[in-house]
């Protein structure tokens, strides 16, 4: 149920937009507000029983991260006059000044100086410790198209492999457990289309990477992200931090092929697992090597040293890889309380409360209350 002050929000944000050609795109967080403009798109965030937005994050539209533009206390009309003035600055061509509003609350955060900006103790030491095992520093460290090469021609062992795209696929909806994965879009010399999914995996055991496997062929992420002149070879890359079928093996390929011949007849993507386990002096175990360091001097390779020193030491890296932290906590906040609401309905469900009383002491939606009834009958 949306409270009155949510309703004045969107109502007033839909004509703001109607008015500058902007568009308000809906969020599964209840306290988001999204602004798709020409150029970027933008996500003011109120939190729960505040009446003004707290901060701004900012994402460029062509290839960007979501960041922190502004943080402060500040009315919709002045996010939505700043973020006319940006707008207009870059259809004019001009170099973005992030002062042009008359409040230094609003100056955003990527023109101050790395002392003015304030981060979280915790934050940093987290960073400190964060390998390219982990899948917030890996997905962004390989969405640089020379680094995913990198990882490429390394594993699959075709150096004539070129990137040309790359992109962040969100799999939390799909594959519980697992919240990215990288899409990268290559082609060789003979203009051969190749679709890679590279993913981090902490499986265990040997069955629950199988039971992982054949949820993830079945679901949508299979799927293409980029149009092909014809259909692309696709692997599936998962880099394990566990060697989740004991043989102690560099690689396991997994492909459906007859015994007799070993001719491969499946039309599904290659499977390939990379045991990160195995750091031999190799190419491949070096670059195991390298997704097991924290310090950026003990990196092998100087392309992937330099790109993981961007994000865990220079300033604008830093404060990206922060503002990652921070929407990831705010995630796991939204999900306990989302997992604690659905306890009190299924609950008050089970001692036959009517949906009227649920609705009143939950806050819930006629969906919500939908949803928990239906879960509660299958099982």
């Amino acid at each position: 149920m949306l409270t009155d002050y949510r309703k004045e929000c969107i109502e007033y944000i839909q004509k703001i937009c109607d008015e500058k050609g902007f568009r308000y795109k809906e969020s599964f967080n209840p306290f988001e507000y999204i602004i798709e403009t020409k150029f970027d798109y933008w996500k003011f965030i109120i939190p729960k029983n505040e009446v003004a937005p707290k901060k701004v994050m900012h994402c460029p539209k062509f290839r960007g991260d979501w960041h922190r533009q502004f943080a402060g206390e500040f009315s919709l009309e002045e996010i939505f006059t700043y973020i006319e003035e940006h707008e207009r600055t870059k259809i004019k061509g001009e170099d973005i000044n992030f002062s042009i509003t008359d409040r230094d609350k609003m100056l955003a955060f990527s023109e101050r100086s790395y002392k003015e900006v304030s981060f979280d103790v915790k934050d940093l030491e987290c960073l400190a410790k964060l390998t390219l095992l982990d899948e917030e520093l890996m997905i962004k460290v390989f969405k640089d198209k020379e680094c995913a090469e990198i990882l490429l021609k390394t594993v699959i062992n075709r150096k004539k492999l070129k990137v040309l795209d790359t992109q962040v696929r969100d799999t939390t909806m799909i594959l519980s457990g697992s919240s990215q994965m990288l899409d990268i879009y290559a082609t060789n010399k003979r203009s051969k289309n190749y679709n890679f999914k590279v993913q981090i995996c902490d499986m265990e055991s040997r069955e629950d990477y199988i039971r992982y496997c054949k949820k993830l062929l079945d679901t949508k992420i299979m799927m293409p992200v980029y149009e092909y002149n014809s259909k692309p070879e696709t692997y599936v890359v998962f880099i394990t931090k566990n060697d989740v079928f004991g043989e102690n093996l560099p690689l396991y390929h997994i492909d459906c092929e007859i015994q007799e011949n070993q001719e491969c007849v499946c039309d599904e993507p290659h499977i390939i697992c990379v045991n990160s386990k195995v750091t031999d002096d190799t190419e491949l175990g070096k670059l195991m090597q390298d997704f097991h360091c924290t310090n950026v001097k003990d990196i092998n390779d100087p392309v992937l040293a330099k790109k993981v020193k961007y994000f865990k030491e220079e300033r604008t890296g830093v404060e990206i890889m922060c503002n990652e932290m921070e929407l990831m906590r705010e995630e796991v906040r939204e999900e306990t309380e989302k997992r604690e609401k659905e306890k009190v309905i299924r609950n008050m469900l089970a001692d036959h409360t009517s949906h009227d009383k649920i609705k009143l002491y939950t806050n819930a939606t006629d969906e919500e209350i939908a949803k928990v009834e239906k879960e509660m009958l299958v099982k």
